[in-house]
């Protein structure tokens, strides 16, 4: 007996969302259409469980049909928690999967890159990309952490990417989400690639809620600044800039002299000051 139920219907709906964000999202991550879709990967036990051959069957039948031009893979669930850990970038892309291995997976995504502090998520009531607006509820993937509350030391980047998530499927600005999503990136990233270093305390550094907050806002606002007069083709080139070397390092010395202005130190075992 099999109670892991799943019909058609649901696998489908899973499947769908998949195929569109894969369409979206592209190979390159930026989600700008400028490259082909990216790889989805279905997880699933299909070598144990029936709800899993059903799965299966459904995700291909549904590529096959729907989505011929986005690469499928499927995988076994414990293989790819497995290669997850040792592999990561082989699933850069999209992982679709049922509740149960989902709920697994996403933590095991947070073990990957740190924290769960990092992480946004997109509760979506539709498919998004389809010229129509996709509604949902945008929440870092994370709980509440009631053992923390109201000290003032939680990571907001899950938060703020949760934003960058609402403006690329419901609101459709993907360029926008793609500035929030690099202005996390600079200040998150070492000095010696060219980020301004800025880590919680989840991350291993010191930085306040606060602090991780502002510096986010500051970056954000500078990149504003400068993109106010350019065309939205030079827009484009520079989100596709992968490597943050090339985008940052240039830029860090002017943050860096802003942040010294202030008596500010700036660092992976620093912060900035608080502001009140």
């Amino acid at each position: 007996m099999d109670p892991w139920g799943y019909s058609t219907p649901e696998i489908e709906r899973c499947a769908r969302v998949a195929g569109a964000l894969a369409r979206k999202m592209g190979k390159d991550g930026l989600g700008l259409g400028n490259s082909p879709p990216a790889t989805v990967w279905s997880a699933d036990k299909a070598n144990v469980l029936a709800s899993s051959r059903l799965w299966r069957k459904v995700v291909s039948r549904v590529f096959e049909q729907e989505f011929p031009d986005v690469e499928l893979k499927h995988q076994l669930a414990d293989s790819l928690s497995m290669l997850l850990m040792t592999d990561p970038a082989r699933f850069n892309g999209v992982i679709v999967t049922d509740n149960t291995f989902g709920d697994m997976l996403s933590d095991q995504a947070g073990g990957v890159v740190g924290t769960l502090g990092v992480l946004p998520s997109a509760s979506l009531c539709g498919i998004p990309g389809e010229g129509t607006k996709c509604n949902g509820i945008y929440e870092p993937v994370h709980g509440s952490a009631p053992d923390i509350s109201g000290k003032g030391i939680v990571n907001p980047v899950a938060e703020i990417l949760s934003a960058a998530l609402l403006l690329r499927y419901s609101l459709g600005l993907n360029e926008e989400a793609v500035m929030i999503e690099k202005a996390v990136e600079k200040v998150l990233d070492a000095q010696e690639i060219g980020g301004l270093g800025l880590r919680s305390g989840d991350l291993g550094g010191s930085a306040n809620t606060v602090q991780i907050g502002d510096a986010v806002c500051r970056v954000l606002g500078d990149m504003l600044e400068g993109a106010s007069g350019a065309k939205t083709g030079g827009l484009e080139r520079d989100a596709q800039m992968a490597h943050p070397v090339e985008t940052h390092a240039d830029e860090n010395k002017v943050y860096e002299a802003k942040l010294a202005k202030s008596g500010a130190e700036t660092g992976p075992h620093t912060a900035l000051p608080s502001n009140g």
